[in-house]
């Protein structure tokens, strides 16, 4: 893991120019991860779902979007925030290792709507509280049943972490 090295945020970037070097790290760590055993060698940034390239469940579909639909069918997230999806699965699978990437994908998919919905934009980098609630309360929506929606909000916390540590917030 050596040939890996974390994303170093500038101080002197707003925070759009943080996420833009942020993506632009993941574009570039990615193949990185080939070598390391962790994705597939032929895995490319521009695909809709790594998960036949190494990455359980990671299909990079919206919000209510159903995994039994056929694959003209799906709906996928819109950039801005599929490269900031697939940024984040690179940091958490390819430079941390973990082992699943399906539950921070959901938190990101009900984040996409409530921005939309709050903003009227994709940018993360617009995230606040008010957000992250709504965002919350749309995973209660999607899992009504035991605890889900409150361990995928965990997730949550831990992107919002991610986006303050590495200055991705504009606030």
């Amino acid at each position: 893991m050596s040939n890996v090295s974390d994303f170093k945020p500038l101080s002197h970037l707003n925070a759009a120019d943080q996420l833009n070097a942020f993506i632009a790290w993941a574009k570039a760590t990615l193949p990185k991860g080939v070598s390391n055993n962790r994705v597939h060698a032929g895995i490319q940034w521009d695909m809709q779902s790594w998960h036949s390239s190494g990455i359980q469940g990671c299909n990079f579909t919206a919000y209510g979007s159903s995994r039994v639909q056929s694959q003209k069918d799906k709906e996928y997230m819109q950039p801005p925030i599929m490269d900031f999806a697939k940024a984040l699965v690179v940091h958490y699978k390819v430079f941390r290792g973990k082992k699943t990437t399906r539950s921070m994908l959901d938190c990101v998919r009900a984040l996409e709507v409530a921005l939309i919905e709050l903003t009227g934009t994709r940018d993360v980098t617009k995230m606040s509280p008010a957000i992250c609630n709504r965002a919350c309360e749309y995973l209660q929506i999607a899992y009504p049943n035991g605890n889900t929606a409150y361990i995928i909000s965990k997730y949550l916390e831990s992107v919002v972490v991610l986006m303050k540590t590495k200055g991705l917030l504009a606030k």
